[in-house]
C-alpha cells in the first residue's frame, strides 16, 4: 500500500446562517482543516457522531458540494479545478455507496437502468448489447440473479438493494469508492455480508476505500486505518490497532466504550 492515489490537503466547508431576517451572521465551519492521504487498496475509515462533518466532507470530496478551501489531489492532479467533461471523466475514478439504498435508487428505473446508469453517463460502451452484458456481469461479481433485471427497487430487500448499489458503484472500475454509512441500515446479519462483498471486491479490484461510519465495531471488520472525526476536525488517527489498544483521545476513548461487547469486555 505504498502507492498514494488521493491526497486531501487542509479541507475547509463552511455554511454561513442568518439569525432572524435582519440577524447577525455566523460562519459554520462543518469541515475544518482535515488532511489525510489514501493508498491504493487500503481502507480509511472516517469515524464520529452524527453531525461531526464526515459526510459533508466526503460530498466536498465529490464536489457535490464545493469545498470552501483546500486541495484535493487525486493522482497528483488537483480535482477542484477541473471542470466540464475533465470533472467528468475524474469522477469515473470515485464513486459512491450511500447510507439509505432505496432513497439513493430512482423507484421508476429497473435494476439494468439503475446499475448502467453510471456507464449512460461516462459513454462507457459502444453498443445496447455490451451495456446490457456489462450490467449482467455487474449483477454477477456482487451476488445478484440476472433474472432481476427488470425488476423495481421496491421488489427488493434492503440488503439486495444495497447490492444494486455497489454494482452501481463498481461497473465503470473506479479506483475509489467512498462507502457513506453503508450498513448502518440493515440488520446485523446482512451488514456481515455486505462487509465481506466488499472486502472481496477490494481483493479482486485492488480497490480504495473510503468508510463513514459512527460504529467502530463495524470499521474494525473493513478498515486498515482510523481518522476520527469530532466537530469538523481530525481528533486522532491511526492504525486500527492503535485506535483500538491505544486510544489518545478522550473522545475516541468514548467511542470505544460505546460498542457492545458480548462476554469478556476489551482490556
Amino acid at each position: 500500500m505504498s502507492d498514494i492515489i488521493l491526497q486531501v490537503e487542509n479541507l475547509h466547508k463552511n455554511y454561513t446562517v442568518r439569525h432572524g431576517i435582519f440577524g447577525k451572521k455566523e460562519i459554520i465551519h462543518s469541515v475544518n482543516g482535515i488532511s489525510f492521504t489514501l493508498h491504493k487498496g487500503e481502507t480509511l475509515a472516517i469515524v464520529g457522531e452524527s453531525g461531526c462533518g464526515k459526510s459533508t466532507a466526503m460530498r466536498s470530496l465529490l464536489r457535490i458540494t464545493e469545498p470552501t478551501s483546500g486541495k484535493i489531489l487525486l493522482h497528483g492532479q488537483d480535482f477542484c479545478t477541473l471542470k466540464g467533461e475533465a470533472l467528468q471523466a475524474a469522477r469515473k475514478n470515485i464513486k459512491m455507496i450511500f447510507q439509505d439504498p432505496y432513497s439513493a435508487l430512482n423507484p421508476r428505473m429497473t435494476v439494468q437502468d439503475l446499475i448502467a446508469e453510471p456507464l449512460d453517463i461516462a459513454g462507457a460502451y459502444t453498443s445496447r448489447d455490451e451495456r446490457t452484458e456489462l450490467v449482467l456481469k455487474a449483477m454477477d461479481t456482487v451476488g445478484l440473479s440476472r433474472s432481476y433485471a427488470d425488476r423495481y427497487p421496491h421488489e427488493f430487500s434492503g440488503g439486495q438493494r444495497q447490492r444494486i448499489g455497489i454494482a452501481r458503484a463498481i461497473i465503470t472500475r473506479p479506483e475509489i469508492i467512498i462507502c457513506d454509512e453503508p450498513v448502518s441500515a440493515l440488520d446485523v446479519s446482512i451488514q456481515a455480508k455486505i462487509i465481506n462483498l466488499l472486502k472481496q471486491l477490494q481483493r479482486e479490484r485492488d480497490i480504495s476505500y473510503i468508510f463513514i461510519s459512527h460504529d467502530l465495531g463495524v470499521v474494525r471488520h473493513i478498515a486498515d486505518r482510523i481518522a476520527v472525526m469530532y466537530n469538523g476536525k481530525f481528533v486522532e488517527e491511526g492504525s486500527v490497532q492503535s485506535i483500538f489498544n491505544n486510544p489518545q483521545n478522550t473522545y475516541t476513548r468514548t467511542l470505544l466504550d460505546s460498542i457492545p461487547y458480548i462476554g469478556k469486555k476489551r482490556d
